[in-house]
């Protein structure tokens, strides 16, 4: 099968960045719904207090819960972004070749050179303008916290911890902790002949 040739562009980039912190975020949904339940209490609480007499102060404790939440996904978009554009501005060249095999998909990029595994490969996600894959890791969330840790205190910063798999770019997780990792492919460069050869061997393999 012909490789898939793809040119990624600043635009690739930010989508693949935001893809991956909705599943990230999607992840903590529970922890999601529950700080804003707790945030709309205390505000509405607060308002309560302040003004007896407001018939607003549930909903505005709402409405700022929610607020806060999404603030929340901002920063994280921007961090990760700004790290994300960073390594891709480095690139010498901003193609990445991926070439699809039935033991599983060698990547070629200006960071990184390695083959997953299709056996690793947890499921398929499709985006509008990306498909991301993803990789399941063979340490316990335990152990990759602590490795986080353990770099910080090695390092002492925030930026040189980012480096949590031996995979590189197109390999995307949410800053700082690689809890979960995806490979990302641009839909543009994918064929139907290779979305249902992913899909199909993806399926068998899982």
């Amino acid at each position: 099968m012909q490789p898939v040739l793809a040119t990624f562009s600043p635009s690739d980039v930010r989508f693949a960045v935001f893809a991956v912190l909705v599943e990230a975020f999607g992840r903590w949904h529970v922890l999601m719904w529950a700080g804003i339940v707790v945030v709309s209490i205390f505000v509405a609480s607060a308002l309560s207090f302040i003004a007896p007499q407001s018939a607003f102060s549930g909903v505005i404790g709402v409405l700022v819960g929610v607020a806060l939440y999404f603030l929340g996904f901002l920063a994280f978009y921007v961090l990760n972004v700004r790290r994300a554009m960073r390594t891709f501005q480095d690139m010498v060249t901003k193609e990445v070749t991926y070439q699809l095999a039935e033991n599983g998909c060698a990547v070629s990029s200006g960071t990184w050179n390695g083959v997953i595994p299709w056996a690793s490969v947890v499921r398929i996600l499709k985006y509008p303008y990306v498909l991301l894959l993803e990789i399941r890791d063979t340490r316990s969330r335990k152990e990759i916290i602590d490795s986080f840790k353990a770099e910080l205190k090695q390092k002492q910063s925030v930026a040189a911890a980012q480096d949590q798999t031996s995979r590189g770019f197109p390999v995307f997780w949410a800053q700082p902790v690689a809890l979960r990792s995806f490979l990302v492919l641009p839909k543009k460069n994918v064929s139907e002949e290779h979305a249902s050869f992913i899909g199909k061997i993806v399926k068998e393999r899982t």
